[in-house]
């Protein structure tokens, strides 16, 4: 049951991290099509949508190299949570980075 968790997981995380890295794409494309005189203010919530997107894609990267160094390793049981919790960690952090993008650049 913990190895087709641990499949999933890959899965899932690899997926994630393509979708991410998409977004973070979008989001430095929008930003530097801004003027370079653009106040500050302006731009801000932008770059930091593009840190924390750059944050969550290193997770995301981070448990699909677990995920697979839990497989490798022939599963050990120390290793399990980890992998799970650095997975749900994964998701909780696209779930912040989401509303934060709503709210603050869809909202202007």
């Amino acid at each position: 049951m913990e190895k087709d968790a641990v499949i999933a997981a890959l899965g899932a995380a690899a997926a994630l991290a393509g979708l991410v890295l998409v977004f973070e794409g979008i989001t430095i494309a929008t930003l530097q099509s801004f003027p370079g005189d653009t106040e500050p203010a302006v731009t801000d919530a932008y770059r930091l949508s593009a840190r924390l997107l750059a944050g969550v894609f290193a997770a995301s990267l981070a448990s699909v190299a677990l995920s697979f160094a839990w497989l490798l390793s022939n599963g050990p049981d120390w290793l399990f949570p980890w992998t799970a919790g650095l997975f749900l960690a994964q998701l909780g952090a696209i779930l912040v980075v989401s509303v934060f993008s709503v709210l603050q650049l869809a909202g202007r």
